[in-house]
């Protein structure tokens, strides 16, 4: 086969823009930051890049999750001290209405008493967190769990127990059945 001139110029210009293609790649890698530009470049390592970035999204998730969930415990946690207070305030009503130097009037004052705390008790039972949604209705978040009755109050709400995922295999319970709990 006979080399001739024409050819070696072809060679060369092809070789120089193949040199050029390259250098235009290397250059959008350094001004991306990014050494896989196109799945083609490198598909093992496009592959990970993309679970990398799942993983990532992922666990950014489960962050949020886990602050959505200690927020949601904190509102529960502050609501059951609110009762527990209001339950000792009844117990040591209830306790004064037993001493017998009390007139009928004393007592009447004191069950009245009761009966305004009965109604602060429903009233922190059907405690909102943030959005809206009823603390202790189990799944049915947005139906008032207690409804004051004559005999004191009945449960509206369900047995559920809302968990929120914080990692790929923990759950975490964020709200309790207020049929459970009061």
């Amino acid at each position: 086969m006979r080399v001739s001139t024409s050819m070696m110029y072809t060679y060369g210009v092809a070789r120089l823009s193949e040199i050029q293609a390259s250098v235009v790649k290397t250059q959008q890698q350094l001004s991306t930051g990014k050494r896989i530009l196109t799945p083609s470049d490198d598909p093992v390592g496009a592959s990970r890049a993309l679970d990398l970035g799942q993983s990532q999204s992922l666990n950014t998730q489960f962050a949020a999750n886990r602050q959505n969930a200690t927020s949601a415990l904190s509102s529960e946690e502050s609501v059951l001290q609110g009762t527990t207070n209001l339950l000792q305030d009844v117990k040591t009503l209830t306790i004064s209405a037993g001493s017998g130097t009390l007139n009928d009037a004393d007592r009447l004052t004191i069950a009245n008493n009761i009966q305004s705390r009965l109604n602060e008790l429903i009233g922190q039972a059907n405690a909102t967190d943030g959005t809206g949604n009823y603390l202790f209705s189990g799944y049915s978040v947005a139906t008032a769990p207690f409804v004051a009755t004559p005999a004191g109050a009945t449960y509206g709400g369900d047995q559920g127990q809302r968990l929120v995922q914080v990692a790929d295999s923990r759950q975490i319970p964020v709200g309790d059945s207020g049929d459970a709990v009061f």
